[in-house]
């Protein structure tokens, strides 16, 4: 439990530089969501994807894949650009 404790305070510091900066934060969940919803949008335009184990997946699983992570990284970008206009 100690351990825990001391990873959370260690966080403490980035938190609150997070908190000072919501350029930075909005920066990373833009470039995360276009990651995400790139990798979905190549998914879905070849039918094939790869699932969270490494195993191929082909046909309707796969497109059911890539808009399920098409929607994630928008939602990411969404957050993004939130947080960059707001703060």
């Amino acid at each position: 439990m100690q351990f825990l404790l001391l990873l959370a305070d260690a966080k403490d510091d980035f938190n609150r530089y997070l908190d000072e900066n919501p350029m930075v934060l909005g920066a990373l969940a833009l470039v995360l969501g276009l990651m995400v919803a790139g990798w979905g949008t190549v998914s879905l335009i070849s039918g094939r994807t790869r699932d969270n184990y490494g195993r191929k997946m082909e046909g309707t699983w796969a497109r059911v894949v890539a808009v399920i992570r098409i929607i994630c990284g928008g939602a990411a970008i969404v957050f993004g650009i939130y947080k960059m206009l707001v703060g």
